[in-house]
């Protein structure tokens, strides 16, 4: 049975404009932490109310302190001097894995 067909502890993904939440990260690339940001974000009102928006600015705040560790900008968006592994790698599919060491 595919992943999308099964969700534990609830309906809130599939509530949400009929896409699963790990779908549009992996279509918009996103990295660790705007999965989690927004994951917590769009989840709030249906799960866990005022304390998914705590765990989402708490994220944020992990993800602007890892942008000015490594250099990015004041006032600028998604290019960094020295990158930060965690910060600027996307989500990779496993078939994308399994292409890469053939």
């Amino acid at each position: 049975m595919p992943a999308n067909d099964i969700q534990v502890g609830g309906d809130h993904y599939k509530r949400i404009g009929g896409e699963q939440h790990w779908d549009r990260a992996i279509r918009l690339k996103f990295d660790i932490f705007q999965y989690q940001v927004t994951k917590y974000v769009e989840r709030w009102k249906d799960k866990n109310g005022v304390e998914d928006l705590e765990k989402a600015r708490h994220f944020l705040d992990k993800y602007i302190e890892e942008h000015r560790k490594f250099g990015l900008s004041e006032g600028l968006v998604g290019v960094t001097q020295q990158p930060s592994p965690i910060v600027s790698q996307p989500f990779t599919l496993a078939s994308d894995i399994k292409k890469k060491k053939k």
